[in-house]
């Protein structure tokens, strides 16, 4: 069983076929590194590692892929007591670095239990996800197909932070909550212990939903009195959103409280089917007390599909949105996280985007960045 190692941070399990990562769920404090590319094709149905509401089922040391793909993960037919679904099901003060699970399939049925389901962590709670990567398809078999929250890359999130995260996910998945990258994102359940963000992440799949749904992130809740604290910034979506009824749904965020975004960007004339939506928007479909919870985030000013019931951003064309110049005066880093092909493309992370060794944090075991 693995290819090395003794499951310290300096001294992590090294992860090379199926059968090691597989084993990862039979010690969920340890520390592991993926040092090869895993084919899953023929594995069947992919049963979570870590899952469960308490403390002690959740994963809770550190898994760092350094790039190397996850392929062809399958979660049709997948369910779980808690109905945490993703590679990871749930993760507490964890740390989840470079994963990339590519050419994922989820064929949901009426008989699974359904929960909360991210292509890479189902629920993350005062954890670090940095660095991953999801593409693939998630379809069901009929619209009453129960889902409650759905994220490309996280399901939801409790006190946690997503940074450099990136999802071309297909799903036709109509999750109550359902957002590009992150399905629900809240404020710590332990107190508020840590704050929710979202920092320097993209979108180009396509998305689904019934309730909230956006771009980037479905529904974000925050905390009154601290909302810049909880934060969405330098994110890009540009994907499509497939609006099957609900309340609320937006080309970056489907409703936003009590937290704060910056520095933003949607680009697509994708979000169809508005008419059945109360609250839609190009940028934000509900956004509690209004301006005051964003700056500098901008859309495509001839998006279709309208009428829209508000206006919130500001316009930028399509040619500025392909010039490193418009994100740089909004503050990205090209000199660490993005590059573009001037006039050519949107943003896109730089390569390569690999980790050798896991870190220690200095707080209480966990890792920070």
């Amino acid at each position: 069983m693995f290819g090395g190692g003794s499951g310290t941070i300096e001294d992590p399990y090294l992860v090379e076929d199926a059968k090691d990562l597989d084993a990862v769920r039979y010690d969920l404090a340890a520390h592991y590194s993926q040092t090869k590319r895993i084919n899953m094709k023929g594995w069947g149905t992919w049963e979570p590692i870590g899952y469960g509401d308490y403390s002690d089922a959740g994963f809770k040391g550190s898994y760092i892929g350094n790039g190397r793909s996850i392929l062809n993960l399958s979660f049709s037919n997948a369910t779980t007591e808690t109905g945490q679904i993703g590679l990871f099901g749930h993760i507490i003060k964890a740390r989840v670095e470079g994963v990339r699970t590519l050419d994922v399939t989820a064929l949901l049925t009426d008989s699974q239990s359904v929960t909360i389901f991210g292509c890479v962590v189902g629920e993350a709670r005062s954890s670090i996800i940095s660095n991953c990567f999801s593409s693939g398809n998630a379809t069901s078999t009929s619209p009453d197909v129960s889902v409650h929250m759905f994220g490309g890359v996280v399901g939801t999130s409790y006190g946690s932070k997503l940074l450099q995260c990136e999802s071309a996910i297909k799903s036709s998945v109509a999750a109550s909550i359902s957002g590009g990258i992150l399905g629900n994102m809240f404020n710590d359940l332990d107190g508020y212990e840590s704050a929710s963000s979202i920092t320097d992440s993209k979108f180009t799949g396509t998305i689904s939903g019934s309730a909230w749904y956006g771009g980037v992130v479905g529904y974000v809740q925050g905390y009154y009195y601290d909302q810049r604290s909880y934060l969405i910034k330098n994110c890009l979506s540009a994907g499509k959103i497939m609006a099957v009824g609900g309340s609320s749904v937006g080309g970056l965020i489907g409703s936003l409280m009590d937290a704060y975004a910056e520095d933003c960007v949607y680009v697509t004339s994708e979000i169809i089917n508005t008419d059945r939506i109360p609250w839609k928007g190009k940028l934000f479909g509900n956004v509690h007390r209004g301006e005051e919870l964003f700056s500098n985030c901008y859309y495509w000013p001839d998006m279709e599909r309208g009428p829209w019931d508000n206006e919130y951003g500001l316009p930028v064309t399509l040619e500025e949105a392909k010039t490193q110049a418009f994100y740089k005066a909004l503050g990205w880093d090209f000199e660490n996280i993005w590059d573009i092909k001037e006039g050519q493309s949107y943003p896109f992370f730089k390569l390569p985007r690999t980790r050798t060794q896991c870190q220690r944090m200095p707080m209480g075991g966990f890792l920070r960045i």
